[in-house]
């Protein structure tokens, strides 16, 4: 899948709340690509519907296998591969922690951003199931 850049009317349109358009297969197709689009790219942490040229509130968000290690041992959590359909979340404390941060719709950029160290994040799944879940670490910072 190409990657829109910054620029392209779609990242700044307002996401549509994700009601089933797209079906079932084909749903779980677009997350596929998506997923695969990632693990080519190597490196990035998530990818949101929009940044492939769909104005949907879907997000696959990731940690990559070859940092998986390095967080571990840095006492950090890796993210599973996720579905996060219709999300929100709310900082869940005062902590904030900043860090560099990138992205692929912005391609050769970094700044620092800061971001609450724990966050309640609402979603549902990919088969519509809604869940609430309390994120830490780097799972507060690329799970939004």
């Amino acid at each position: 899948m190409s990657i829109v850049q910054a620029g392209d009317p779609v990242l700044r349109q307002k996401t549509a709340y994700y009601d089933g358009q797209l079906g079932d297969d084909l749903l779980q197709r677009l997350i596929g690509r998506m997923r695969e689009t990632m693990e080519q790219i190597q490196g990035p942490v998530g990818l949101a519907a929009p940044q492939v040229g769909l104005p949907l509130r879907l997000v696959v968000p990731a940690t990559p296998a070859e940092f998986a290690d390095r967080l571990t041992e840095r006492g950090q959590q890796p993210v599973p591969f996720t579905v996060l359909v219709n999300s929100s979340y709310e900082a869940a404390g005062e902590q904030r922690a900043g860090s560099f941060e990138g992205c692929l719709s912005v391609d050769g950029w970094q700044a620092i951003v800061t971001r609450p160290e724990k966050i309640k994040l609402t979603r549902e799944d990919e088969r519509g199931q809604r869940l609430v879940e309390e994120c830490a670490g780097l799972g507060a910072r690329i799970v939004p």
